[in-house]
């Protein structure tokens, strides 16, 4: 071997070398395409009931990752299978209300993106009274599938579906109409969203909404630990944290709620 052809040879074996230990780039925010979900939740998301509205949770979170620099995509799922894929990673954002067991799959942030009351939800001239979860048993109980609400309600709902006496059914608005047709006497889920849903189609008369407190829910953005987009997630969800504070402080979260009232 010439020593040029030996010069050249531990050039090559030379750039081999620093190719195998250099570190990979980083990525960067425009190099990924965050996937959320996007249920069907007014007035939170619109999923696939409206093609205008975006709803609460959808205009902060587009808002804030725009800001940041990120891509993103909504995509539809029912709620079970939002839970599933964010359990294996193949969503990488959904919002969600504290629960222990999620803390298997899920990196919670810190600030609140909104609160929801689940209660009973009666026809107007029933006189139907909740005090305590054992006085649903008298009565035809509906339940959209996947809802969990508290582990105490979610565990009643389990022994009435194992007993037959539990009515489920894919959506919210199905849930209400079974009610109004008086298929069910009653079912539980958030006033706000039974408001926004009972104002929108001018039935506001036709329901009730009982006292009775099945949960007052806090619910955050949650990335999936499993998710590949980001490597960093507890950092990122401190930027989109920061965000959403800055947005309650300038004024442009109340213009957001505001909106769907």
């Amino acid at each position: 071997m010439t020593l040029q052809n030996r010069t050249n040879h531990l050039a090559g074996i030379f750039l081999v070398l620093v190719f195998l230990i250099s570190p990979p780039a980083a990525v960067s925010a425009e190099d990924v395409v965050l996937m959320l979900s996007n249920n069907n939740w007014p007035p939170f998301f619109f999923g696939r009931e409206s093609d205008t509205e975006k709803g609460i949770a959808r205009e902060i979170l587009e808002h804030c990752l725009t800001k940041m620099g990120y891509a993103f995509e909504f995509k539809f799922y029912t709620l079970r299978r939002m839970h599933h894929y964010m359990e294996q990673g193949k969503l990488d954002i959904a919002i969600y209300s504290y629960k222990k067991s999620r803390e298997a799959y899920l990196i919670y942030g810190q600030e609140p993106l909104f609160s929801a009351v689940y209660r009973p939800i009666v026809r107007a001239d029933s006189d139907i009274k909740i005090s305590s979860i054992s006085d649903f048993d008298n009565y035809k109980l509906g339940h959209l599938a996947g809802l969990q609400y508290s582990d105490e309600f979610f565990e009643y709902t389990m022994k009435r579906a194992k007993e037959g006496t539990l009515v489920i059914m894919p959506s919210e608005e199905v849930v209400l109409d079974l009610l109004l047709k008086q298929h069910i006497d009653v079912f539980v889920s958030t006033d706000t969203s039974i408001l926004y849903r009972a104002k929108q189609r001018g039935i506001l008369d036709k329901i009730k909404i009982l006292d009775f407190e099945i949960r007052t829910s806090i619910y955050r953005v949650t990335f999936s630990k499993k998710s590949k987009s980001i490597k960093n997630k507890k950092d990122f969800l401190k930027q989109l944290d920061q965000c959403i504070r800055t947005l309650k402080a300038e004024g442009h979260y109340k213009k957001i709620l505001d909106k769907y009232r």
